[in-house]
């Protein structure tokens, strides 16, 4: 965790401060009058007052600094594990569907053997782009591994989850790069993954996150650049038929 030297200093004076008040006040009620005092008193609380605020704006900082992800410039994946719980918190008071999706970028480490590091970064960055542009205000997006985001999508049953898929994957096939040296185009794709619960009493976010983690190993099993929606399960059979491109498996 990095702190900024306004936050540590923060952290250091609040409390020396408030030893000082304690003291100033201790001694300014033996020494002056009752108005001086107040005068006193008053210029001290607002002191006080402003060094908290302070203190407040430097851990409101540091929080949201420890939810992005550096590259991307969106949540990363603690702070999209968060979201993802409240919303089995929310889904369990309303019973509202909602929809997690993941999408893995295809054969991604090709981009960075291929164009350099440096370009494998800009790409990430692009899609993270093209991923939130994709979200409506009510959805969430985050990078939750070097090549994968995941998309939280509330009050979205499947036949919702299914457009929403198809309709990223095809934006991200669509999103074209440049070499840097020769300027020859390129594109990426990629395999996207979906869990929909609906009409399950108690969810769990693990088996959440697996069937939907399993969806995409569906999408990438079936030649890649697929979407495919799985319904919630308590248990995935091991002879369950993995779905054809862009379909949903009820």
């Amino acid at each position: 965790m990095n702190f900024s030297w306004t936050t540590i200093l923060v952290y250091i004076l609040i409390p020396i401060e408030g030893i000082l008040i304690f003291y100033a006040v201790k001694g300014f009620r033996c020494q002056k009058s009752m108005s001086e005092q107040k005068e006193v008193l008053d210029e001290l609380e607002e002191r006080f007052n402003h060094r908290t605020m302070e203190l407040q704006k430097a851990m409101n900082e540091l929080e949201r600094i420890n939810s992005i992800d550096p590259l991307t410039k969106i949540s990363n994946r603690k702070s999209f594990m968060v979201l993802l719980k409240n919303e089995i918190t929310r889904y369990a008071r309303h019973k509202r569907p909602f929809t997690l999706l993941i999408v893995d970028m295809d054969n991604f480490k090709k981009v960075n053997d291929e164009y350099g590091h440096s370009k494998g970064d800009e790409v990430i960055k692009k899609i993270a782009k093209v991923v939130a542009g994709c979200a409506r205000n009510t959805d969430y997006v985050g990078r939750i591994g070097g090549q994968e985001f995941g998309i939280l999508l509330p009050e979205t049953n499947y036949d919702g989850a299914a457009v929403f898929a198809k309709r990223l994957r095809l934006d991200i096939s669509n999103t074209i790069f440049y070499e840097d040296k020769t300027e020859i185009a390129f594109s990426v794709n990629g395999s996207v993954g979906g869990c929909v619960v609906d009409g399950i009493v108690e969810p769990v976010l693990e088996k959440i996150y697996a069937n939907a983690d399993e969806a995409v190993f569906k999408s990438k099993k079936f030649g890649r650049n697929q979407s495919t929606i799985d319904m919630y399960v308590e248990i995935k059979s091991a002879q369950e038929e993995p779905l054809l491109s862009d379909k949903v498996n009820r």
